[in-house]
C-alpha cells in the first residue's frame, strides 16, 4: 500500500549489495537445504555499491529467491549480480519448471498466479512478483524474467549504482 501512496519516495541510500543479500540468505539457506537444494551466490564481490531503499530490496530479493526456492524440487537456485554500466543487475536463476510462455507478459500483474496446480499446491495470493515490480521501480531500476518451461526461470532487476546521494 505504501508503494502506491500518491508522493511515496523510497529512502534511498547507499547499500552494500553483498551485505544485504547475507542478511537475507540467513533463513533462506535453511529452507533450500531442507528441500535438498543448492543455494548459491556469485558476483556480490564485483559490483559497486548501489543505491537503494534497503528495507524495499531486501523485500525484493528474499521474494525472488523464497519464490525460486518453492518452485523449485530438485537442483540449484543461485543469486548473481553484474554491473552495467551505472547499473547493477542482479538475476535470481532457478532449475524448477519454467514459466509457460503464455504467462510471461502477465507475471507481474497483481493477483495473478500460474496455473491452478501450483495455487492449490504453493498457496500464495499473486501479490509477491507485482510488490517486487513496483519497489524496483520506485528505486529507478527494471525488472523482467527469462524462462522457458521445462528449463527453469531467471528473474532479473537492476538497481542504479550510487553515486552522489541526496543529503538526509
Amino acid at each position: 500500500n505504501r508503494l502506491e501512496e500518491e508522493g511515496f519516495r523510497p529512502c534511498i541510500q547507499r547499500v552494500d549489495l553483498a551485505v544485504l543479500v547475507d542478511t537475507c540468505l540467513e533463513t533462506l539457506v535453511t529452507i533450500a537445504e531442507t528441500k535438498g537444494l543448492t543455494l548459491a551466490v556469485a558476483g556480490l564481490d564485483t559490483v559497486p555499491a548501489i543505491g537503494a531503499d534497503a528495507p524495499l530490496l531486501r523485500r525484493v530479493i528474499e521474494n525472488l529467491i523464497s519464490n525460486a526456492v518453492k518452485f523449485t524440487e530438485s537442483g540449484r537456485v543461485r543469486l548473481s549480480a553484474e554491473a552495467e554500466g551505472d547499473q547493477v543487475r542482479v538475476i535470481v536463476s532457478d532449475t524448477g519448471p519454467g514459466i509457460p510462455a503464455g504467462d510471461l507478459d502477465r507475471i507481474f500483474d497483481r493477483y495473478y498466479q500460474i496455473g491452478r496446480r501450483r495455487r492449490t499446491r504453493h498457496g500464495g495470493f499473486g501479490l509477491g512478483l507485482a510488490f517486487c515490480r513496483q519497489a524496483v521501480t520506485a528505486m529507478g531500476g527494471r525488472i523482467g524474467v527469462a524462462s522457458q518451461e521445462g528449463h527453469g526461470s531467471q528473474f532479473w532487476f537492476t538497481v542504479p549504482v550510487s553515486g552522489e546521494l541526496p543529503a538526509t
